[in-house]
């Protein structure tokens, strides 16, 4: 299976309006992918090389670390991450809100709150989805979590 097929949008239509729609002048310097896909290597070869890339299936991080040697490949559960409170500038989930969403696991809770740990103080979460917005933003309405959220429509 060709890795383009599980992208969502493209990163050259997509990358301007996610890392430039931001009103900062900080640098983005480390970001986590969760399910990662071409993307995280169309990312890595525009110069965001200290990305962490992680999915739950051994397979698909066996796969995608003989794809591209030189990136950083974990398996890891987004319920349970492995990383120290704001470890990451921004968190890249392309698709994960659907996926944790549709697996009836009930796990949304536990995902947004290690998301929200592991981002430093002034990080982002992107979040790609095929969700309506006023579905998606349910998730971000936990009151120990102070999510600031803005939604961009990616024609």
């Amino acid at each position: 299976r060709r890795l383009r097929q599980q992208q969502y949008v493209e990163y050259d239509r997509s990358h301007h309006h996610y890392f430039t729609c931001q009103q900062t002048e900080r640098k983005v310097s480390t970001f986590l992918s969760l399910a990662p896909t071409e993307m995280s290597k169309e990312m890595y070869d525009d110069g965001y090389s200290n990305l962490k890339n992680l999915d739950f299936s051994e397979v698909v991080i066996a796969q995608m670390s003989q794809y591209e040697p030189q990136m950083i490949w974990e398996v890891m559960d987004v319920t349970d991450l492995k990383y120290a409170n704001g470890s990451f500038d921004a968190v890249v989930a392309k698709g994960t809100l659907d996926a944790v969403l549709c697996s009836g696991l009930g796990d949304q809770k536990r995902m947004m709150e290690e998301i929200y740990r592991v981002l430093s103080d002034k990080g982002m979460l992107i979040a790609v989805s095929f969700g309506l917005p006023e579905k998606r933003r349910q998730m971000f309405d936990e009151p120990n979590l102070r999510w600031h959220t803005k939604v961009h429509t990616v024609p």
